[in-house]
């Protein structure tokens, strides 16, 4: 069976290039499907990371990525070229509470992540060409990176479709 990548069905417009990622399959485990989080258009990881989305109206809602009991979910990457990589997120506004957490925040954890992915995979794979030459890590600026969806791909994990602007 031939993998599936992520498409923009949910943000036909979004600009840039999409990080074609395969989206993330737990072998035939069921689960019940989220709606994916929409971020506005020009989510950039980088102003994420200086919480330049905190005052915005925009990302003012709380947003529910588990159910009130779970404080935390995986967050999975599936970049071109590179072997899978995840990492825990808290989806909660404070540790040990359950409140959701602000799609700003939120925005922030994952922008946060994909920074540390890229980081550790430019250690890592720092003599190994990339499979995929065209998505070498070392080639994409963090900068031009932004994120347009959160999808729920198995219980208790999520994937950010992610643009990118070269």
């Amino acid at each position: 069976m031939e993998p599936e990548f992520h498409s923009i069905h949910n943000v036909p417009n979004a600009p840039g290039i999409l990080v074609p990622q395969k989206i993330y399959n737990n072998h035939g485990a069921t689960f019940e499907r989220r709606a994916s989080v929409i971020f506005p258009p020009g989510t950039s990881l980088r102003r994420a990371l200086a919480r330049a989305f905190a005052n915005d109206t925009r990302f003012q809602q709380r947003i529910s990525t588990s159910d009130p009991s779970k404080l935390k979910f995986t967050l999975r990457l599936e970049w071109p070229g590179y072997a899978p990589w995840n990492c825990n997120i808290q989806g909660t506004e404070r540790a040990g509470h359950s409140e959701p957490v602000l799609l700003s925040v939120l925005a922030e954890r994952v922008a946060h992540a994909v920074e540390k992915f890229l980081a550790k995979s430019v250690q890592q794979n720092a003599d190994i060409p990339p499979s995929k030459p065209g998505w070498n890590v070392d080639a994409i600026r963090f900068e031009g990176l932004s994120l347009v969806e959160l999808r729920h791909v198995s219980e208790g994990s999520w994937q950010p479709v992610l643009s990118y602007h070269p």
